[in-house]
């Protein structure tokens, strides 16, 4: 009898013990999964921002080059000279270099284009040509690649009408080679991996990008895949469909042994499309390193997990002897635990929710320089100023989660290192609850995603810059003086200044378009200069500037800068003998003194501005009410 009932106990441990480990294989299959889903979501949003992204910044790079065009054909256009005269010939060459293209060109109606070449002026016909066609008839065009007359590499052709007495009177081409364009596709992504490629709705690829992972025997979608293994068979005629279309989307295919995923969506030029491709092994590494400190920390609570069983279920008998293995295991686990944490590249921490101790693995020293907080967490952080005050919410919304009973919560915020970089990490938190189900310790990872946080905040960045001046262009600057007097209302003072050049449709009507631009460019950038990183610089029109000054004492400081401004002004000059003197007026509104609102600051400003121009310009004025 007692045989058989050591025999039942024995049976009945064991079929705990496989619950128990199915339990866990059940529990980590689950989080792998979740891992793996996650990451891959999270890459692809990312693919299809930067490729937004990208095209929004091919789009605008033609769009400034055409109005560049228009600019130089306005120049034209306001002289009395003939189409193949010397200083219409000098005037291209000056285009051509200020705006790197291949060649600019001048064509007059009957389809005869003139260009100089080596010091010498060529003539080709042009009058078959496409672009040359839309464009005498008064629509500025941008043509597909097409084979120049001098049957040199394929190029794309930018070509605009010359309006003189309101009637076209010829067509200014500015012509790039397509090998040009690589330099459109270089955006850094995913450490080098990713890569793009320019076609058309046709199939036809026609650029292709640097990158070492691309493939340059890639000329057409339609019938160079043939090496290629697609996961569903008709994806690639579902991409034909709906590039045709003009529709966006992706597909995923096996090229030269490697899974890669190809996002599609149409620039806005022409029928062209961008090809963003990503080796899945980028995603399949970031999942592989969660996984494996997933599973390695599984394998840590296991082993505790088997000693408590071994312990709870050991013999009466032998219980002093077992309870002494017991702790010696606990001890050797609590070492394997303390490597784990030490030789993972992120931050592992365990959080007692109830007492508010935390403790963090040796990496969080590492990376911030510093020990981390160990009681009263999270709030003791908040008190350090820890993390910036944009993201407190952010960083207090996930802890309050888990002690309020969620299983799991994550979020990205940033986190002073001891230098006083906020450097951008992502926290991931588990719960684990108590015997009555109440929340009592949080395990989690802190991830370092500030390199690519900081990447997507540089293509950001990028789109909000003004193409001619690199200051912020009219959106951005609205959006970010709008954004600085929302948080700092009733705290801080500071001056908006708004900046106009005197008299400068005179300087483009005198000396043409070009050097126009060449005054705004150096003043804007002598401007710039004097001003603190964290003020805010923009161009909102043609000729006019905007100024925000964060955080002044008083107005003597915005009067010293608007002096030096004047100063900068005076000492620009134009013209071949620099004869030309060029100035400038400065209309001053103060917040919150003179308003809350950027628009009604600005107006305000504007109405300053307005008078120092009335009243002799080259000179700067405050707001008054009278």
């Amino acid at each position: 009898m007692r045989d058989k009932r050591r025999r039942s106990s024995r049976l009945l441990n064991g079929i705990i013990v496989i619950a128990a480990i199915l339990v866990v294989i059940g529990v980590s299959f689950i989080y792998v999964k979740s891992v793996k889903g996650k990451v891959s979501e999270e890459t692809g949003q990312y693919l299809e921002e930067v490729g937004i992204q990208s095209a929004a910044l091919i789009k605008q790079k033609f769009d400034d080059d055409l109005e560049n065009l228009k600019a130089a054909a306005a120049v034209i256009g306001a002289t009395d000279l003939a189409l193949d005269d010397d200083q219409i010939m000098e005037a291209l060459q000056q285009t051509e270099e200020a705006l790197k293209f291949r060649n600019v060109a001048v064509a007059a109606l009957d389809g005869t284009a003139y260009e100089i070449k080596d010091s010498a002026v060529y003539t080709v016909d042009v009058s078959e040509k496409e672009h040359f066609r839309y464009a005498a008839v008064g629509v500025p065009t941008i043509s597909n690649p097409t084979v120049p007359e001098d049957h040199s590499e394929e190029s794309i052709v930018l070509a605009v009408p010359v309006y003189r007495d309101d009637a076209i009177i010829g067509v200014i081409m500015g012509r790039y080679y397509l090998s040009d364009l690589t330099e459109l596709l270089s955006v850094n992504t995913f450490d080098g991996k990713g890569y793009s490629y320019m076609a058309r709705r046709s199939g036809e690829v026609f650029v292709t990008s640097n990158n070492e992972n691309a493939d340059r025997t890639l000329k057409n979608l339609n019938t160079d895949f043939e090496d290629s293994h697609f996961e569903d068979p008709f994806a690639l005629q579902t991409m034909q469909v709906n590039m045709l279309e003009g529709k966006s989307g992706s597909v995923s295919y096996v090229w030269n042994g490697t899974s890669r995923t190809m996002r599609y969506l149409p620039v806005g030029i022409n029928d062209w499309y961008l090809l963003s491709v990503l080796p899945n092994e980028v995603v399949e590494s970031r999942a592989t390193g969660l996984v494996v400190q997933a599973a390695v920390f599984c394998c840590v609570l296991f082993g505790v997990f088997t000693v408590l069983s071994l312990y709870v279920l050991g013999n009466q008998r032998r219980k002093n002897e077992e309870l002494r293995k017991t702790h010696q295991e606990l001890e050797t686990n609590e070492q394997r635990y303390e490597i784990v944490m030490a030789q993972s590249k992120d931050i592992i921490f365990e959080w007692n929710i109830k007492t508010g101790h935390i403790y963090h693995s040796d990496m969080f020293r590492q990376k911030f320089g510093f020990e981390s907080p160990s009681e009263n967490f999270p709030e003791a952080v908040l008190e350090a100023k820890g993390v910036p005050e944009s993201d407190e919410s952010v960083f207090l919304e996930i802890y309050q989660k888990i002690a309020g009973g969620a299983p799991y919560a994550e979020g990205e915020f940033r986190v002073y290192d001891n230098t006083h970089y906020p450097r951008w990490c992502r926290s991931r938190v588990s719960l684990i609850v108590d015997e009555n189900g109440e929340p009592s310790r949080g395990i989690g990872i802190l991830i370092d995603i500030d390199e690519e946080m900081r990447e997507k905040e540089k293509i950001m960045e990028a789109a909000e810059k003004d193409f001619l001046t690199q200051t912020f262009n009219k959106g951005a600057a609205e959006s970010r003086i709008e954004l600085w007097m929302k948080e700092n209302a009733g705290a801080q003072r500071a001056g908006l200044l708004m900046i106009d050049v005197d008299n400068f449709k005179q300087v483009n009507d005198t000396f043409g378009h070009i050097s126009g631009d060449r005054v705004l460019r150096e003043v804007t950038k002598k401007i710039s200069a004097i001003f603190r990183e964290s003020d805010v610089v923009g161009r909102i029109g043609g000729d006019e500037f905007v100024v925000l000054m964060k955080n002044i004492q008083d107005t003597e400081a915005v009067t010293k800068k608007a002096q030096e401004i004047i100063r900068i002004f005076e000492s620009c000059r134009v013209g071949v003998q620099k004869e030309y003197c060029i100035s400038g007026s400065i209309g001053i509104a103060l917040f919150p003194e003179d308003g809350t609102a950027y628009k009604e600051l600005l107006g305000k400003a504007d109405q300053a501005l307005y008078y120092a121009k009335a009243h002799g310009k080259n000179q700067f004025v405050y707001f008054k009410e009278d």
